[in-house]
């Protein structure tokens, strides 16, 4: 078994190259906020959410980063402690998706006191 540990702990060192794309997943909860819930955090009705990233660094300062979204909000005034919310009748659920794309680009300007250029922009 901890030979087998090992190998698992080591492997990400096996070919060390340079981070090109990545890939990620996010999980947590979604939960609605707003006229009908307006004050309690994590209420009966919050639902898992979820998503994926890619990201593509074309260089050291330059990345391209798609990422989508899922998660699911539910809400109904009938929940309310307040007796004047729940006269209403409001409520409902709904899907969220979210797309995006985003660039970056960092502005770091290579400077040192002694005008000599280190190899890595980040120093």
């Amino acid at each position: 078994m901890r030979p087998f540990l090992l190998l698992v702990a080591l492997l990400p060192f096996s070919g060390v190259r340079a981070q090109v794309s990545e890939l990620g997943f996010t999980g947590g909860a979604s939960y609605y906020i707003g006229d009908i819930n307006p004050t309690k955090h994590y209420p009966k009705h919050t639902a898992l959410a979820g998503g994926i990233l890619f990201r593509y660094n074309f260089d050291d300062r330059y990345a391209l980063r798609l990422q989508g979204l899922y998660g699911r909000l539910e809400a109904y005034d009938s929940d309310s402690p307040d007796s004047l919310s729940r006269v209403l009748g409001l409520g409902g659920s709904s899907s969220l998706m979210i797309r995006r794309i985003s660039a970056s680009a960092a502005s770091l300007i290579r400077f040192t006191l002694s005008g000599v250029l280190p190899e890595d922009p980040w120093v």
